[in-house]
């Protein structure tokens, strides 16, 4: 357990948890945003309804469909870092291996 390369492999693991964790942290922030940003585009879909002038109609519906926008760019995120997220497992299974190859070795 000495070797440098066996060190490199358990360094490399630290740096991955901390990678997963930040990853994991924007994933729950990103979701948290999308539905946040729902929620309000709803909320100016609901007021179109109310609305007497078709100035305050056009307003909403703009509103409504700006964060509706903004709650796919978040769901976008929301994608990508779950890529991400399965990618660094991948690599955590593949450095896990090597560890357990190099402890046999010894």
């Amino acid at each position: 357990m000495n070797d440098p390369a066996t060190w490199a492999l358990v360094e490399g693991l630290e740096n991955l948890d901390q990678m997963e964790s930040s990853c994991k942290e924007d994933i729950s922030k990103s979701r948290l945003m999308a539905s946040r940003d729902r929620l309000i585009s709803a909320k100016f879909c609901a007021y179109i309804e109310g609305d007497e002038t078709p100035q305050l109609k056009r307003f909403d519906l703009v509103e409504a469909k700006n964060f509706a926008r903004l709650a796919e760019i978040e769901e976008g995120c929301v994608a990508s870092l779950t890529q991400l997220l399965a990618k660094l497992a991948a690599r955590r299974r593949r450095m896990l291996v090597r560890l357990e190859e190099s402890r046999s070795l010894e």
